[in-house]
């Protein structure tokens, strides 16, 4: 099982089945010859694969739960920002994430680990509500202080400040079309500005900067 070279005694390690060796190198001497013996261990390779039942998600469906083969307890990550992920356990928050593409990894905790990627698609599905986000306006952007949301349309019932960890900073009832926020106390960054409507679905995800 071990791909050992008998003259130089370099082991090709890719090619050998994993498990525990003894090598031996005896001399060449005819009269004295002599030997010695180490130990070698080759570990086999995590194997592990992730996917998710759909390729895009829109923003206001349920969480999205991986689908695992091979090694278990390893970490999932995501990049880039602004996917709500569960490192532990690779459920995606849907209707916590931002619009975009992703990559997800998953990395085993073996020997030998692997990364293991999927990709998925967070989409807003506006088609079905173009309406809804027309006239809306966010600025400054990037904001220092305040930053102000115009929403004219009435279906808007309320907005979100996320940051790119998922986690709601500020949320507002929408009373009429324009929101103040207060984000001097923030610290500079990336953030999410959610526009959510009355039966509680995401019709607008927009990034903000602070400054």
């Amino acid at each position: 099982g071990l791909s050992i070279n008998a003259s130089t005694g370099a082991i090709d390690v890719s090619a050998s089945t994993a498990g525990s060796y003894t090598v031996t190198y005896t001399t060449s001497a005819s009269s004295c010859a002599a030997s010695s013996n180490t130990s070698v261990t080759i570990d086999a390779v995590d194997v592990a694969t992730i996917s998710y039942s759909k390729a895009t998600y829109c923003a206001a469906e349920a969480d999205a739960t991986p689908i695992q083969t091979g090694a278990t307890g390893g970490t999932f990550t995501s990049s880039p920002a602004g996917l709500v992920i569960n490192g532990s356990t690779g459920v995606i928050g849907v209707s916590a994430s931002a619009a975009g593409n992703y990559t997800i990894s998953y990395t085993t905790t073996g020997v030998c680990p692997i990364v293991a990627n999927a990709n998925v698609i967070i989409d807003l599905c506006t088609g079905i509500a173009k309406n809804v986000t027309e006239g809306v306006n966010i600025y400054p952007n990037p904001a220092s202080e305040t930053l102000i949301i115009e929403t004219p349309n009435l279906e808007v019932d309320q907005v979100k400040l996320i940051n790119i960890l998922g986690k709601v900073l500020i949320s507002d009832k929408i009373n009429n079309s324009i929101v103040k926020m207060n984000v001097s106390e923030f610290s500079m960054g990336v953030y999410f500005v959610q526009l959510v409507d009355n039966k509680g679905k995401i019709i607008l995800t927009k990034k903000v900067s602070i400054r």
